[in-house]
C-alpha cells in the first residue's frame, strides 16, 4: 500500500527491464488497490500472488457486521478493512475486472539466471523438496521451512537452486527493526526480500 515507493520503482525500472512481484502489494499502506491495479497493468512485472490478496479475495465481499469481534481486530491488525475501503469506490465493472486479474495470479514461477542457476520465486518461499508439489497454501503462507538448517543435504541435490521470498519480514528474523536489508540464509541458497515496506520505505 506504499505508493510513494512504488512510483520509485516505476522510475527505477528501465522500458525493457524485467521485474518480479511477490505479492502483498495491498494492505496496510493507503492506496493498496491503486496499486494492484497499477501492478497489473505493467507488463514488465510477473505479479506473483501473496497472502494479502488472497485475505482481500476471501473478504472483500463480507459484510463486516457479521464478522466476529476477532475477526474484525484481524482485519484491522492486517489493514485489509481500508482495502476493501478502497475496492468498493471502484465501479462495479473495475471491481470485477481486477478481482478476476488477481484469482488468476500464478503463486510461483522460474528462471535461469546467467550463471545457469535456477532462480525459484513465490511470496513466502519453501524447502525444494516440496515446490514441486506445493499448493497455492504452502506457497502464500507457510513459513516452517524458515527454521531448517540442513541445507547442506539439500546442495547436493540442488546445487543451483536459488529460492527468492518475501512474506516474513527480514526485521522479524534478525531483530534488528531499523536495519532493512535483504537477507540471505541457508548458505545464501535461500534470499528473503521482505523489507516491512509499509514502514521501513523500502524494497528490494
Amino acid at each position: 500500500g506504499n505508493y510513494n515507493l512504488w512510483k520509485e520503482i516505476q522510475k527505477y525500472l528501465k522500458e525493457n527491464d524485467k521485474a518480479y512481484c511477490l505479492g502483498d502489494c495491498c494492505d496496510r499502506g493507503p492506496n493498496g488497490v491503486k496499486i494492484m491495479q497499477e501492478v497489473l497493468k505493467d507488463e514488465r512485472i510477473t505479479y506473483l500472488l501473496g497472502n494479502h490478496e488472497i485475505m482481500f479475495l476471501d473478504t472483500k465481499d463480507t459484510k463486516l457486521k457479521s464478522l466476529t469481534k476477532q475477526e474484525k481486530e484481524d482485519l484491522k491488525y492486517n489493514g485489509t478493512i481500508e482495502t476493501i475501503r478502497q475496492y468498493f469506490e471502484l465501479t462495479e465493472e473495475e471491481q470485477i475486472g481486477l478481482t478476476n486479474q488477481l484469482k488468476n495470479l500464478p503463486c510461483c514461477t522460474e528462471y535461469i539466471n546467467k550463471n545457469n542457476q535456477k532462480v525459484f520465486l513465490s511470496h513466502a518461499g519453501g524447502n525444494p523438496d516440496y515446490l514441486e508439489f506445493a499448493d497455492m497454501t504452502y506457497l502464500t503462507w507457510n513459513r516452517t521451512h524458515m527454521g531448517v538448517s540442513s541445507w547442506k543435504y539439500y546442495q547436493k541435490r540442488f546445487p543451483n537452486l536459488y529460492i527468492v521470498h518475501g512474506h516474513t519480514p527480514v526485521q522479524v528474523i534478525t531483530g534488528k527493526y531499523q536495519k532493512a536489508e535483504v537477507l540471505f540464509y541457508c548458505g545464501n541458497h535461500k534470499i528473503d526480500i521482505d523489507l516491512c515496506t509499509y514502514t521501513s520505505g523500502k524494497a528490494a
